[in-house]
Protein backbone atom coordinates (compact mmCIF):
# COMPACT_ATOMS: atom_id res chain seq x y z
CA UNK A 1 0.00 0.00 0.00
CA UNK A 2 1.21 3.48 -0.92
CA UNK A 3 0.17 5.93 1.78
CA UNK A 4 0.34 8.99 -0.46
CA UNK A 5 -1.83 11.81 0.95
CA UNK A 6 -2.99 14.14 -1.88
CA UNK A 7 -3.10 17.86 -1.10
CA UNK A 8 -4.40 19.38 -4.34
CA UNK A 9 -7.93 18.17 -3.47
CA UNK A 10 -7.66 20.01 -0.14
CA UNK A 11 -6.66 23.15 -2.04
CA UNK A 12 -9.71 22.82 -4.31
CA UNK A 13 -11.90 22.22 -1.27
CA UNK A 14 -10.58 25.41 0.33
CA UNK A 15 -12.06 27.40 -2.58
CA UNK A 16 -15.56 26.33 -1.56
CA UNK A 17 -16.85 28.69 1.17
CA UNK A 18 -19.40 26.07 2.27
CA UNK A 19 -16.55 23.76 3.25
CA UNK A 20 -14.64 26.22 5.44
CA UNK A 21 -15.03 24.19 8.65
CA UNK A 22 -14.18 20.90 6.92
CA UNK A 23 -11.04 22.50 5.46
CA UNK A 24 -10.01 23.74 8.92
CA UNK A 25 -10.33 20.22 10.33
CA UNK A 26 -8.45 18.58 7.46
CA UNK A 27 -5.67 21.19 7.69
CA UNK A 28 -5.37 20.41 11.41
CA UNK A 29 -5.14 16.70 10.59
CA UNK A 30 -2.46 17.32 7.95
CA UNK A 31 -0.56 19.68 10.27
CA UNK A 32 -0.46 16.92 12.90
CA UNK A 33 0.75 14.36 10.35
CA UNK A 34 3.39 16.80 9.07
CA UNK A 35 4.78 18.12 12.37
CA UNK A 36 4.13 15.37 14.90
CA UNK A 37 3.75 12.06 13.06
CA UNK A 38 6.70 13.00 10.81
CA UNK A 39 5.25 12.31 7.37
CA UNK A 40 7.47 13.67 4.61
CA UNK A 41 6.36 16.31 2.12
CA UNK A 42 6.96 15.85 -1.59
CA UNK A 43 8.20 19.40 -2.18
CA UNK A 44 11.12 19.05 0.24
CA UNK A 45 14.29 18.35 -1.70
CA UNK A 46 15.60 15.57 0.53
CA UNK A 47 12.48 13.39 0.14
CA UNK A 48 12.00 10.36 -2.06
CA UNK A 49 8.88 11.72 -3.77
CA UNK A 50 10.59 15.03 -4.63
CA UNK A 51 13.20 13.02 -6.50
CA UNK A 52 10.56 10.84 -8.18
CA UNK A 53 8.52 13.85 -9.33
CA UNK A 54 11.73 15.39 -10.69
CA UNK A 55 12.59 12.20 -12.53
CA UNK A 56 9.14 11.90 -14.11
CA UNK A 57 9.27 15.59 -15.11
CA UNK A 58 12.66 15.02 -16.78
CA UNK A 59 11.25 12.06 -18.73
CA UNK A 60 8.34 14.11 -20.01
CA UNK A 61 10.34 17.20 -20.97
CA UNK A 62 13.08 15.18 -22.68
CA UNK A 63 10.67 13.04 -24.76
CA UNK A 64 9.25 14.14 -28.10
CA UNK A 65 6.07 16.14 -27.65
CA UNK A 66 2.74 14.41 -28.17
CA UNK A 67 -0.90 15.22 -27.45
CA UNK A 68 -0.47 14.34 -23.76
CA UNK A 69 2.59 16.57 -23.18
CA UNK A 70 0.63 19.80 -22.45
CA UNK A 71 -1.50 17.90 -19.89
CA UNK A 72 1.62 16.55 -18.18
CA UNK A 73 3.29 19.97 -18.12
CA UNK A 74 0.17 21.61 -16.66
CA UNK A 75 -0.05 18.93 -13.95
CA UNK A 76 3.66 19.32 -13.12
CA UNK A 77 3.30 23.10 -12.75
CA UNK A 78 0.20 22.63 -10.61
CA UNK A 79 1.92 20.04 -8.40
CA UNK A 80 4.82 22.42 -7.79
CA UNK A 81 2.97 25.70 -7.26
CA UNK A 82 -0.02 24.46 -5.27
CA UNK A 83 2.24 22.01 -3.43
CA UNK A 84 4.41 24.89 -2.18
CA UNK A 85 1.32 26.89 -1.22
CA UNK A 86 -0.30 24.00 0.69
CA UNK A 87 2.92 23.25 2.57
CA UNK A 88 2.77 26.78 3.98
CA UNK A 89 -0.84 26.16 5.00
CA UNK A 90 -0.28 22.89 6.86
CA UNK A 91 3.06 24.09 8.28
CA UNK A 92 1.22 26.75 10.30
CA UNK A 93 1.10 25.61 13.96
CA UNK A 94 -2.17 27.52 14.34
CA UNK A 95 -3.82 24.40 12.89
CA UNK A 96 -2.59 22.32 15.82
CA UNK A 97 -3.21 24.80 18.60
CA UNK A 98 -6.82 25.25 17.45
CA UNK A 99 -7.46 21.59 16.57
CA UNK A 100 -9.66 20.99 19.64
CA UNK A 101 -11.52 24.26 19.08
CA UNK A 102 -12.23 23.39 15.44
CA UNK A 103 -13.70 20.06 16.55
CA UNK A 104 -15.81 21.66 19.27
CA UNK A 105 -17.29 24.30 16.93
CA UNK A 106 -17.84 21.97 13.97
CA UNK A 107 -21.36 21.55 12.61
CA UNK A 108 -21.76 18.88 9.94
CA UNK A 109 -24.04 19.81 7.04
CA UNK A 110 -23.92 16.48 5.18
CA UNK A 111 -22.26 13.07 5.05
CA UNK A 112 -18.96 14.48 3.72
CA UNK A 113 -18.74 16.90 6.64
CA UNK A 114 -19.54 14.06 9.02
CA UNK A 115 -16.81 11.86 7.51
CA UNK A 116 -14.28 14.69 7.97
CA UNK A 117 -15.40 15.23 11.56
CA UNK A 118 -15.25 11.55 12.52
CA UNK A 119 -11.77 11.18 11.01
CA UNK A 120 -10.47 14.36 12.67
CA UNK A 121 -11.87 13.29 16.04
CA UNK A 122 -10.06 9.94 15.84
CA UNK A 123 -6.81 11.63 14.80
CA UNK A 124 -7.12 14.18 17.62
CA UNK A 125 -7.76 11.38 20.14
CA UNK A 126 -4.61 9.62 18.92
CA UNK A 127 -2.65 12.87 19.18
CA UNK A 128 -3.87 13.35 22.76
CA UNK A 129 -2.91 9.81 23.75
CA UNK A 130 0.45 9.82 21.93
CA UNK A 131 1.48 13.52 21.75
CA UNK A 132 5.04 12.82 20.58
CA UNK A 133 4.67 9.57 18.64
CA UNK A 134 6.00 9.39 15.07
CA UNK A 135 5.63 6.80 12.34
CA UNK A 136 9.34 6.02 12.82
CA UNK A 137 9.30 5.41 16.57
CA UNK A 138 9.32 1.61 16.26
CA UNK A 139 11.46 1.39 13.17
CA UNK A 140 14.24 -1.14 13.74
CA UNK A 141 17.19 -0.16 11.56
CA UNK A 142 20.17 -2.24 10.64
CA UNK A 143 23.13 0.07 10.01
CA UNK A 144 25.09 -2.57 8.11
CA UNK A 145 22.16 -3.33 5.84
CA UNK A 146 21.46 0.36 5.28
CA UNK A 147 25.05 1.02 4.26
CA UNK A 148 25.49 -1.81 1.77
CA UNK A 149 21.96 -2.52 0.57
CA UNK A 150 20.12 0.81 0.82
CA UNK A 151 19.03 0.57 -2.82
CA UNK A 152 17.18 -2.67 -2.10
CA UNK A 153 15.20 -1.34 0.89
CA UNK A 154 11.78 0.29 0.69
CA UNK A 155 12.18 2.76 3.56
CA UNK A 156 9.05 4.12 5.22
CA UNK A 157 9.38 7.63 3.80
CA UNK A 158 9.21 6.08 0.33
CA UNK A 159 5.70 4.72 0.80
CA UNK A 160 4.28 7.18 3.36
CA UNK A 161 4.25 10.79 2.17
CA UNK A 162 2.20 13.79 1.14
CA UNK A 163 1.82 14.05 -2.63
CA UNK A 164 0.16 16.37 -5.15
CA UNK A 165 -2.88 14.32 -6.09
CA UNK A 166 -3.89 10.70 -6.52
CA UNK A 167 -5.36 11.00 -10.01
CA UNK A 168 -4.32 12.18 -13.47
CA UNK A 169 -1.58 11.36 -15.96
CA UNK A 170 1.26 12.63 -13.79
CA UNK A 171 0.26 10.56 -10.78
CA UNK A 172 -0.31 7.45 -12.91
CA UNK A 173 3.20 7.76 -14.35
CA UNK A 174 4.62 8.44 -10.89
CA UNK A 175 2.71 5.47 -9.45
CA UNK A 176 4.09 3.14 -12.16
CA UNK A 177 7.65 4.45 -11.65
CA UNK A 178 7.45 3.94 -7.87
CA UNK A 179 6.06 0.43 -8.18
CA UNK A 180 8.71 -0.44 -10.75
CA UNK A 181 11.41 0.70 -8.31
CA UNK A 182 9.88 -1.22 -5.42
CA UNK A 183 9.84 -4.45 -7.45
CA UNK A 184 13.64 -4.30 -7.48
CA UNK A 185 13.77 -4.12 -3.68
CA UNK A 186 14.09 -7.07 -1.33
CA UNK A 187 13.20 -5.50 2.03
CA UNK A 188 10.42 -3.25 3.28
CA UNK A 189 10.81 -1.17 6.43
CA UNK A 190 7.89 -1.49 8.82
CA UNK A 191 7.30 -0.67 12.49
CA UNK A 192 8.49 -3.59 14.65
CA UNK A 193 8.53 -4.22 18.38
CA UNK A 194 11.21 -6.59 19.67
CA UNK A 195 10.75 -8.14 23.10
CA UNK A 196 13.67 -10.03 24.66
CA UNK A 197 12.86 -12.78 27.14
CA UNK A 198 16.21 -13.00 28.91
CA UNK A 199 15.21 -12.47 32.52
CA UNK A 200 15.25 -8.67 32.31
CA UNK A 201 12.09 -6.59 32.49
CA UNK A 202 9.98 -6.92 29.33
CA UNK A 203 9.18 -3.56 27.74
CA UNK A 204 5.61 -2.42 27.34
CA UNK A 205 6.26 -1.24 23.79
CA UNK A 206 3.49 -2.09 21.34
CA UNK A 207 2.20 -1.06 17.93
CA UNK A 208 -1.11 0.42 19.10
CA UNK A 209 -0.24 3.85 17.69
CA UNK A 210 0.72 2.50 14.26
CA UNK A 211 -2.23 0.07 14.13
CA UNK A 212 -4.59 2.99 14.66
CA UNK A 213 -2.81 5.63 12.57
CA UNK A 214 -2.28 3.74 9.33
CA UNK A 215 -5.99 2.98 8.71
CA UNK A 216 -6.77 6.64 9.50
CA UNK A 217 -4.25 7.76 6.86
CA UNK A 218 -5.99 5.48 4.36
CA UNK A 219 -9.32 7.02 5.37
CA UNK A 220 -7.92 10.53 4.85
CA UNK A 221 -6.62 9.57 1.40
CA UNK A 222 -10.03 8.16 0.48
CA UNK A 223 -11.85 11.33 1.64
CA UNK A 224 -9.51 13.63 -0.30
CA UNK A 225 -9.66 11.52 -3.45
CA UNK A 226 -13.44 11.15 -3.47
CA UNK A 227 -15.06 14.31 -2.12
Amino acid sequence: TLYYIPLLPLYRLSKNPKRRQAVQLLQSVCCYLYHIAGISYYRQRDTYLFWMYEMVSDWITSDDENEETPIYLAEIKQAEQIGDFMEQKIYNHHNLTHFKEHLKNFKAKDSFDNDCFMLARKIFSLYQQYPNATIYQNLQSNTETEEYESDTIVSMEKYISFCAKGKGLLFQTLFEAVNSEFQECTTMEEPIVIKTFDGSNITNNNLDFENRLFPLIEELIYILNNF
